[in-house]
């Protein structure tokens, strides 16, 4: 029940005048922030989407920097790799004009100094580094260099020359996310961009009778193959050849050993899995504690060089003047190196294109999900202002009629 007294008349016009001058405070605030959501409960179900579609744009943000960062880093890798084929083609028009039998050793000697030189600029190449100083082709060991150079005295060199490029990256990749649950490399391991043919590697141990002794696993090139107690050397090259890694597993027919080869140009890292001696018992890792790629045991034949193995091996046929080695196995392996630089190139730009295609698409849903975001809690300014002026109106109104009706009384003054 309401009691009615003497106040209650000047107390009602307090509090409404007090909820008029709530909303047109709060309308001004909308109008000033251009947004007509402040605080959740001013819309919940618009709140609730303009939240999530912030989110979005915040992911889309990320996105967007990742991509346009390995595109920059692409851009680098990319310049280095044409380089790269220009010396390559230019060391190639050596090795056929070296082929040709018609120059004397004098002159081969020559062409063996300037493939040199050319050596030189590709092993700087490899070590390069991407705007952020990090090397681009160690793999992740991006701190260091990718590749160590080992010299030492050729017949027919003035002073110390390469003579051997070892690879101290690692062939792991760091993958970058564009997309919701889509990633991309965003590096290419120096032991493929800079291999120039299929690497085999044969154990030492024939696999007569091989079983493996108990549940484990083995890792090539990073990938995890499990392996069960009982499986014979046909199950374990079954499990090789059905995962997913870029190595064949295969029988030699004539010494009954292991045979891995790479199906694409790479050095291959093998290791066996904690607790395993897999690869150890079939004589394929050495028993010493080393880290892929120097783990091989010493008894197992290894086949596939590297780009700079190629390069060498031209150099040392131009020195030796040995004319059949120049337009056989060197100038093949220059072509295979060639080769190699090239589909890693294609790779490099396949992807760039990717990310290039991902950046427009990335704005276009910028656009959209800033609009959305907008249209959840963005002002109309027209009816914002229409309710601005009817509660300034209101409230003047409220305030002329309080004034008229509520007279002043000698308690007033007294107060």
């Amino acid at each position: 029940m309401m009691r009615i007294s003497t106040g209650m008349e000047r107390n009602n016009f307090a509090h409404y005048n007090r909820l008029h001058e709530i909303d047109k405070n709060k309308t001004e605030k909308q109008i000033n922030s251009s947004y007509r959501i402040g605080l959740l409960r001013d819309d919940p179900s618009s709140a609730a989407h303009s939240i999530r579609f912030q989110g979005k744009l915040e992911r889309l943000a990320k996105y967007q920097q990742n991509a346009e960062l390995t595109i920059n880093n692409y851009a680098v890798a990319e310049s280095t790799m044409d380089s790269a084929v220009q010396l390559m083609q230019r060391i190639r028009e050596l090795a056929i004009q070296a082929a040709n039998g018609v120059w004397k050793p004098s002159d081969l000697k020559y062409m063996a100094q300037e493939v040199d030189n050319y050596l030189e600029e590709m092993f700087r190449l490899s070590n390069q580094t991407g705007a952020d100083g990090l090397s681009l082709f160690a793999g992740t060991r991006t701190d260091g260099a990718a590749f160590r150079a080992i010299r030492g005295n050729v017949d027919g060199a003035d002073g110390l020359v390469i003579t051997g490029v070892e690879y101290i990256g690692n062939n792991a990749s760091r993958h970058i996310e564009y997309s919701d649950g889509s990633r991309i490399d965003a590096q290419f391991p120096g032991n493929a961009v800079f291999w120039a043919e299929n690497q085999k590697v044969w154990s030492a141990n024939r696999v007569d009778g091989f079983v493996v002794p108990e549940d484990t696993y083995i890792v090539i090139d990073n990938t995890r193959i499990d392996l069960k107690a009982g499986d014979s050397i046909q199950s374990l090259i079954e499990r090789i050849n059905q995962a997913d890694v870029a190595v064949k597993a295969t029988l030699d027919p004539v010494e009954n050993t292991l045979v891995l080869s790479t199906t694409t140009p790479h050095q291959i890292w093998l290791s066996d899995g904690e607790g395993g001696t897999v690869l150890r018992d079939l004589g394929v890792l050495s028993n010493l504690e080393r880290q892929s790629p120097n783990n091989l045991d010493s008894a197992a034949r290894v086949a596939g060089g590297s780009t700079f193995d190629m390069i060498v091996q031209l150099r040392d046929a131009m020195y030796e003047a040995d004319q059949h080695k120049i337009g056989g196995s060197a100038l093949g392996g220059i072509d295979m190196a060639l080769e190699s630089i090239n589909i890693q190139r294609s790779k490099l730009g396949s992807q760039e294109n990717r990310l290039n295609f991902a950046l427009q698409r990335i704005s276009l849903e910028e656009n959209a999900y800033t609009a959305w975001d907008n249209a959840a809690r963005a002002l109309n300014f027209t009816d914002a202002i229409a309710e601005l002026n009817a509660l300034e109106t209101m409230l003047q109104a409220s305030y002329r009629m309080t004034g008229s009706t509520i007279k002043t009384t000698l308690m007033d003054f007294l107060r």
